[in-house]
């Protein structure tokens, strides 16, 4: 019962803005990486998002930044916050021995952020373009894995494999299916026999896997469960990129060091969002709370939406203060967990791919002009997210017949590109 009253009041107070009229993001970036935020800015505008752009340069202090954020904030409120660069770009807060994003939305002591907090954690431009591109990207194998301990809580008596799975019902009621589970020992169920190997996991996330939950042991660089490690990610294969949450310890604490999570996010394959924690956390109540988060989960909810609210249960209901501000958001807060139908949008940089004729009748041609162009297939979706057509691209030139469809926009997708079809 308490979870329940505290999911309704965070939702009245908290998260009623999922379904508000105001969707603003405000992004804080060090001037060197102003000019390659232009594409995001218009994609995140077609998904209904409007960017505030707080330019600083790098010699600020976390005051100063603050400041500029809070006086942003009052002029026009926002729901979210996205922090660009590494902590030598942007400091983070120190808590103990770990360090906390959330303080620069938290403008009254001992407070809930008013807006939910997320990080590119970039040193190069090479990097933020990457995780731009990835965060961009539009998938909808609606499919997800699980890597957990079998470590046993003191206070709940349940096993990391046991937690996890209490968190299956929320995905499978949004269309998700369980694609492997990766558990020490033998657990029955979809479990492999045994424990989990770093090759396991690998598979796992070259299949398509959308959303990835881990609980157990970490460190700085890797999971202790499987051991797959920040090496690990630089020969991943995977186009599709997940959306990483992890209860363990240090697999965030990203300040004077490369950490797990920076990993996942700079290479070019990895993940497009992680939630780690930098410091030796109580990660039972990072379970814990990430449940209660699952519990209010639906096809709008954004990955702020689930920080903010696992920040609150943390914070509010545990009374771990200390765990509700270590575990940080990489990536854009403003990322939808899941792929919507109203999320198709056509992507800004198509300049090797041309749809004629178009307005069409019956027939459409798509013309690829790069030899290196990824040819994989292509798809044609309506504007609710409907799959119509699927289709294998062979050569440069591919005629694709729509004379069956009824008047009005398709969206075709090929690779991480999506172009617009207007039948009439």
């Amino acid at each position: 019962m308490m979870k329940k009253i505290f999911l309704l009041l965070v939702g009245i107070t908290c998260f009623g803005f999922v379904a508000a009229q105001n969707s603003n993001m405000i992004i804080v970036v060090p001037r060197q990486f102003s000019d390659c935020l232009n594409d995001f800015i218009n994609y995140k505008r077609n998904t209904n998002i409007n960017c505030q752009i707080v330019s600083i340069d790098t010699n600020k202090s976390t005051a100063e930044i603050k400041t500029a954020i809070f006086q942003t904030y009052t002029s026009t409120p926002a729901l979210y916050l996205l922090l660009i660069g590494d902590d030598g770009f942007i400091p983070s807060f120190p808590v103990e021995e770990g360090w906390t994003d959330a303080n620069y939305a938290i403008f009254e002591e001992n407070s809930i952020p008013c807006m939910a907090v997320g990080r590119f954690p970039c040193e190069t431009r090479e990097e933020l373009l990457t995780m731009l591109e990835k965060s961009m990207s539009v998938s909808n194998n609606r499919r997800f894995g699980t890597i957990a301990s079998n470590i046993r809580s003191e206070r709940t008596n349940r096993t990391d494999c046991e937690r996890l799975r209490k968190m299956y019902a929320p995905l499978f009621a949004l269309g998700f299916q369980l694609q492997a589970e990766l558990f020490d020992g033998s657990q029955g169920g979809y479990d492999s026999i045994g424990n989990p190997t770093k090759h396991q996991v690998a598979h796992l996330i070259n299949q398509g896997c959308e959303i990835l939950l881990y609980a157990g042991h970490g460190d700085y660089e890797a999971w202790q469960t499987s051991g797959f490690s920040a090496a690990d990610i630089h020969n991943l294969t995977n186009t599709v990129f997940p959306i990483v949450l992890s209860a363990a310890c240090l697999n965030g604490n990203f300040v004077n060091r490369t950490c797990f999570a920076e990993t996942w996010l700079r290479s070019p394959q990895g993940a497009k969002a992680a939630i780690m924690s930098s410091i030796f956390n109580d990660w039972d109540a990072n379970l814990e709370s990430l449940s209660a988060a699952f519990d209010s989960l639906h096809d709008k909810s954004t990955i702020g939406n689930l920080w903010l609210q696992t920040f609150a249960y943390t914070s509010v209901i545990l009374h771990r203060n200390k765990e509700a501000k270590t575990w940080i958001l990489f990536g854009d807060p403003s990322m939808p967990l899941f792929y919507t139908p109203n999320a198709i949008t056509e992507t800004e940089n198509n300049k090797h791919l041309s749809l004629y004729p178009n307005p069409t009748t019956d027939m459409v041609y798509l013309n690829i002009q790069a030899d290196n162009f990824n040819r994989q297939e292509i798809s044609v979706f309506d504007t609710n997210g409907k799959l119509l057509k699927k289709q294998s691209v062979s050569d440069n030139h591919i005629p694709i017949n729509i004379s069956d469809f009824t008047n009005g926009i398709y969206y075709l997708t090929i690779d991480k590109h999506c172009l617009k079809i207007i039948k009439q």
